[in-house]
């Protein structure tokens, strides 16, 4: 496929894995689209499902079924190959018939490092880095939690040209809205 449409169907996957913000954790909310290459159209989807159930990508296969076949995986974050709580996802993928698979992002987790290697080996084209900073801003509590041990926290604070967030008596009104930049914090407060 070319980029533009890798790009169209990873934005698809990353709008799929925020579904599993809040849910997944400890686990990161990935998204998987599965798309035939031919008509380019969506065969199924899925995301993390809450801890210890599914990963995105064997989510998205069951839904699949034999339609998985020749098809391509478009997923937010580097399928695992080590067994926890599930087992691997590489080796569902392996076994669904899956030819390409599209990622954003590699898995900073040393337990999942190489589940490039182990689809390559297997003869299944993999695509690394597509929509990687879209895909980033969702996964950052993760990647720091991962990478240092420590949550990753944001804090939204909106207040008034005088410094206040309500009035003296006690009255107030919105002076800001309810989104926050990137999809998953691990802890996120809004003030």
């Amino acid at each position: 496929m070319n980029e533009s449409i890798d790009n169209k169907y990873m934005e698809e996957a990353i709008k799929i894995a925020r579904k599993g913000c809040g849910w997944a954790s400890p686990n990161p909310a990935v998204g998987c689209v599965i798309v035939n290459p031919e008509t380019k159209k969506i065969i199924a989807s899925g995301h993390t499902e809450p801890f210890g159930g599914a990963h995105a990508e064997v989510v998205a296969l069951n839904r699949a079924g034999d339609n998985a076949g020749n098809a391509t995986a478009y997923v937010t974050l580097m399928p695992c190959a080590h067994t926890g709580k599930t087992p691997p996802c590489t080796d569902a993928i392996i076994k669904s018939g899956i030819k390409r698979v599209v990622v954003a992002l590699d898995d900073p987790n040393p337990t999942s490092m190489n589940g490039k290697e182990i689809l390559e080996q297997n003869g299944i084209e993999v695509t690394l880095g597509v929509c990687k900073e879209k895909a980033k801003d969702d996964l950052a509590g993760f990647i720091k939690l991962t990478k240092t041990g420590k949550p990753l926290i944001t804090l939204k604070y909106a207040m008034t040209i005088d410094g206040k967030i309500a009035t003296k008596i006690g009255s107030s009104s919105w002076i800001s809205n309810e989104k926050i930049k990137g999809g998953c914090p691990a802890i996120a407060f809004i003030v």
